[in-house]
């Protein structure tokens, strides 16, 4: 039984119609609107939106309605779907581009970065990350490859800045790994989301799915790296501790960057298009049309937010 059916009918009738003039009024089948009301059928996103839009109701029991059909709808998805709804609305502005950080003037003493070829603790280890990137800005093309876990250490708001100024001069590329476990929704979502600020100024991450957990395998000591022009710097699970190769070590630099290249080519790549708004219409519809608004964001599209006139979309294949 579908419990929303049966509130529906109770405003239904409250309002002044019957079954039977609804659907008329509708332009639906009497009879599987009686089913629908009755609670023995599911009702469609379409047909639910026009019967709200009929009803006599308060503004709080339209929200209460909604809130019923997203239960009914994703069921033991719902509270991964109150968990994604809650943190697209914390967005805005403020997030995107507040506290972006800038490299032209960060005190970088380059003899003692590379005198210290191991850091412990969690404080130095990320003065040696913004110390070897503070370098690298400084060339003429700078070159930054990586792979961390952004739910820790978001290393692309360190970036965005840069990235910003010199997206024509600079090779920044990484890695993102989703899970494909059923119960790695949500942590798929943050794991995405930290991507969004960086992403609607136009950069474009790689990305794979993977069963495996990287943070909760025990086995691997520095799963983390940052690669630079002549740096590379492996950093722990935990973000605390680090080993740095400098010149001096340059076969292990190129072997990083040739192992790089290699898992580069086995992943794909995000796209990221901005429409006009007269667009729009049709870009809604056509995502919306296909799949509801949760499987929007957590399978394909990942998300639109305003830009000054333009919409951005960001979005994936989904492995499956």
């Amino acid at each position: 039984m579908f419990e929303l059916g049966k509130t529906l009918k109770k405003y239904v009738v409250s309002t002044g119609y019957s079954i039977r003039t609804a659907a008329k009024t509708l332009n639906y089948d009497r009879g599987t609107l009686n089913s629908i009301l009755n609670g023995k059928r599911k009702i469609s996103g379409e047909l639910f939106v026009q019967l709200i839009d009929l009803l006599d109701i308060t503004e709080q029991e339209r929200q209460d309605l909604i809130e019923l059909y997203h239960k009914e709808i994703y069921g033991d998805d719902y509270e991964v779907f109150n968990e994604i709804k809650r943190s697209l609305n914390g967005y805005n502005d403020t997030f995107f581009y507040d506290e972006l950080i800038s490299f032209e003037n960060i005190p970088v003493n380059e003899e003692k970065l590379n005198d210290k070829c191991i850091m412990d603790g969690e404080i130095m280890v990320k003065e040696a990350v913004q110390g070897v990137i503070a370098l690298e800005m400084q060339k003429k093309h700078p070159c930054i490859w990586f792979n961390v876990d952004l739910l820790q250490y978001n290393l692309l708001h360190m970036l965005h800045l840069p990235y910003r100024n010199l997206r024509e001069k600079i090779d920044l590329k990484n890695i993102v790994c989703f899970s494909t476990g059923e119960n790695n929704k949500y942590t798929n979502f943050k794991l995405l989301s930290s991507l969004f600020p960086i992403m609607f100024d136009g950069y474009c991450p790689y990305y794979c799915f993977a069963e495996a957990n990287i943070q909760s395998d025990l086995s691997l000591i520095f799963p983390y790296y940052i690669i630079t022009s002549d740096r590379v710097i492996l950093i722990s699970n935990k973000i605390n501790k680090a080993m740095l190769f400098t010149n001096e070590n340059r076969e292990i630099i190129d072997i990083y960057k040739n192992q790089f290249l290699s898992n580069i080519e086995k992943c794909k790549k995000f796209s990221s298009k901005f429409y006009d708004l007269p667009e729009l219409p049709s870009v809604f519809s056509g995502c919306l049309s296909k799949m509801t608004a949760f499987q929007v964001l957590v399978r394909g599209c990942a998300y639109f937010r305003c830009y000054q006139k333009n919409i951005g979309c960001i979005y994936f294949q989904n492995p499956r």
